[in-house]
């Protein structure tokens, strides 16, 4: 049987607009909102990926890796949204060149913001999928679906921006594995 690994963990702290009308400290949202946002964070990269052109060699790429992305939160009601982000990184390979490789992600999930606040810090969870792609010398190119899942909290810092800090688990395709084994 295929081994199953839920990695690599996604760290962003993120810095979101929000609609004026909310007051600092109430982090709960309003219905019928949109934010857009961007973010900054780590990622690691699972050291059994399939991030790998099938006629390149295969090599490892650093475990942290610096991430930053866009965001864009349709909330439909204040307990249930729609989100889709972009993400951009870099890294290198763990071989003796130390060869750099692009990042990029595109995903959409559904936001889950927990009815419920506690000190102006509202909890949410998140689940959705998408594509996660890399441009290497190393590795080459090679674009992998991605399912992900997380959770992360809102603080509501002034009328206009949101802080939220998340943390997420990505899940792709395993190196040399059975068809859908993950990584």
């Amino acid at each position: 049987t295929a081994r199953r690994s839920l990695a690599p963990l996604l760290f962003a702290a993120a810095i979101v607009a929000a609609p004026p009308s909310a007051a600092a400290g109430d982090a709960l949202p309003r219905a019928r909102t949109l934010e857009l946002g961007a973010f900054g964070g780590v990622q690691t990269i699972a050291s059994d990926h399939n991030l790998v052109d099938p006629a390149n060699a295969r090599y490892e790429y650093k475990n942290v890796n610096p991430l930053l992305g866009v965001r864009a939160t349709y909330l439909y009601v204040p307990w249930l949204g729609a989100e889709a982000e972009a993400t951009a990184g870099v890294t290198r390979t763990r071989d003796a060149q130390e060869q750099w490789a692009s990042f990029g992600a595109v995903r959409a999930h559904a936001l889950f913001p927990m009815p419920f606040e506690g000190g102006g810090f509202r909890p949410f969870a998140l689940a959705g999928a998408g594509v996660l792609g890399v441009l290497s010398n190393a590795n080459g190119q090679d674009l992998d679906p991605a399912v992900h899942a997380g959770v992360g909290t809102f603080y509501r810092a002034t009328s206009t921006w949101l802080l939220r800090a998340d943390l997420r688990v990505n899940a792709t395709q395993r190196y040399a594995a059975e068809e859908g084994a993950l990584a």
